[in-house]
């Protein structure tokens, strides 16, 4: 994005760095959460409640308007946190909390990103935010851990593998596709995202989740098809049509 950096301006530059910092703070504390984790699935579905937060968020800072639908989501995921941090079955560590931050700073990353990108170019205002994210990162390692002498190289091409494929990869496709396909099927499709995050840990991994868990998981699951009720229907009735005819 070479060409698109250089035509920025210096508002541009400011806003796309807010955004990386947010960003940035927001994976830190994910990573975070995946080194203390070892429930991926749990931490999957935490996760996924940015999705939900967004509008919350955007309501608190920005004055945007929430639906009703998503208060009902709100609800039903609180009961879901609440079946993941009962006692008698699952307990909230540091990992589910560094989750449930990490999920608060994508609701405002991705409000951010809302607000900027119509002022500044896709692929500038990408580049500015994983930038930022690699510098920060690089940053608070060499601030707060030791480094080994040597690494082997089965690490280093799952370090690779992390950065080209699930990063910069990943975000590419996710714009180019937003800009193929209508709204209301790319966020039915990322709202499967926990689910297929929870079905590789359990083949994967090996991973499997109590009863309670279990629960508090379909829970914010039902939450996040509440909130994209409206988009389900809409993308149901032009099948049911077709089958009329």
């Amino acid at each position: 994005g070479w060409r698109e950096l250089g035509r920025l301006e210096l508002g541009q530059w400011w806003r796309a760095g807010a955004t990386g910092l947010t960003f940035g703070a927001t994976l830190v504390c994910w990573i975070l959460a995946l080194y203390h984790a070892d429930r991926l699935g749990v931490g999957a579905f935490i996760t996924s409640l940015g999705v939900i937060l967004a509008p919350v968020v955007g309501r608190a800072l920005f004055g945007v308007l929430v639906r009703p639908a998503t208060w009902l989501a709100v609800g039903v995921a609180t009961a879901g946190l609440a079946c993941l941090s009962l006692d008698g079955g699952a307990r909230v560590g540091l990992a589910e909390l560094l989750f449930f931050v990490s999920a608060f700073g994508f609701a405002l990353h991705f409000n951010l990103n809302t607000r900027f990108a119509p002022r500044i170019p896709v692929l500038a205002l990408a580049a500015i935010q994983l930038g930022i994210v690699g510098v920060m990162g690089l940053l608070l390692s060499f601030a707060a851990e030791d480094w080994p002498g040597a690494v082997r190289g089965e690490i280093l091409a799952w370090l690779v593998a992390s950065i080209v494929l699930a990063t910069s990869l990943r975000f590419f496709l996710q714009i180019k596709a937003q800009g193929i396909v209508p709204l209301s099927h790319a966020a039915l499709i990322m709202t499967l995202e926990p689910v297929w995050t929870g079905l590789i840990a359990m083949v994967w991994l090996g991973e499997r989740m109590s009863g309670v868990e279990f629960s508090g998981c379909s829970l914010i699951f039902l939450a996040l098809l509440v909130d994209r009720w409206a988009l389900i229907r809409r993308w149901v009735r032009p099948g049911r049509k077709q089958a009329r005819a």
